[in-house]
């Protein structure tokens, strides 16, 4: 039997992302400032809530993935959060790219009321999250990680518990510095194969042939 899960932020991955919990057999609440997305969200069979409080108080398991720290602040520990429920849920799993000192400071936050927070960034995009490639880094308690893990590992490739709280966000950090370092290198590569006459074509298939080959080339080598 699924989980009453409960998303805040319904962008193009929160969405996803509730489709495919909701494919899992889930009950999903939702919330979003645009009511264009709320109404989309129950197109696809969710129910639309007026604030991330409403959620929390449907729900004994909630999750976020916003794009800025003041809405993540907003909609966790505002006026209308999850904090303030009247039957707030037990785990909030925050899936924000955000620095990891916003997360140990809310998850205190969360945790002087009895809710567990996790950080739990991930890795891809939101058409990743439709072929369920994703993957998770997930930073807080054992014990709430052994409740969501059920919940996030059919959702993606992998779901990795990184160790205490923070400790998720570090670890997407760590994957984004590789990642934006690489495109900056294959950025130079390419510049220097075209300098000296190269075409793309040409560049585009020998190194996927080579030893550089792999998603981040697949991803950012010219097309």
């Amino acid at each position: 039997m699924g989980n009453k899960l409960g998303m805040i932020g319904l962008g193009k991955m929160g969405l996803a992302l509730a489709r495919q919990m909701m494919a899992d057999g889930h009950e999903l609440y939702g919330y979003d400032i645009d009511p264009e997305r709320m109404e989309m969200l129950k197109d696809e069979g969710g129910t639309p809530c007026a604030s991330a409080k409403e959620v929390a108080e449907h729900c004994d398991i909630t999750m976020s993935i916003l794009l800025a720290m003041d809405h993540i602040e907003e909609n966790t520990i505002g006026p209308n959060g999850i904090i303030h429920a009247d039957n707030p849920p037990s785990i909030h799993v925050e899936m924000s790219t955000m620095v990891p000192d916003l997360h140990i400071g809310l998850a205190k936050k969360l945790a002087a009321q009895g809710i567990d927070m996790l950080d739990a960034p991930i890795s891809g995009s939101h058409d990743k999250v439709d072929r369920r490639i994703i993957t998770f880094m997930v930073g807080g308690k054992d014990e709430a990680y052994a409740r969501v893990r059920p919940i996030l590992e059919p959702l993606g490739a992998d779901a990795s518990h990184t160790g205490p709280s923070g400790s998720g966000s570090t670890m997407k950090v760590v994957t984004n510095l590789f990642v934006n370092s690489t495109m900056a290198l294959l950025a130079e590569m390419i510049l220097v194969g075209e300098r000296a006459g190269l075409s793309h074509d040409v560049m585009k298939h020998c190194l996927s042939r080579g030893s550089v080959q792999g998603s981040m080339l697949e991803n950012t080598a010219p097309r």
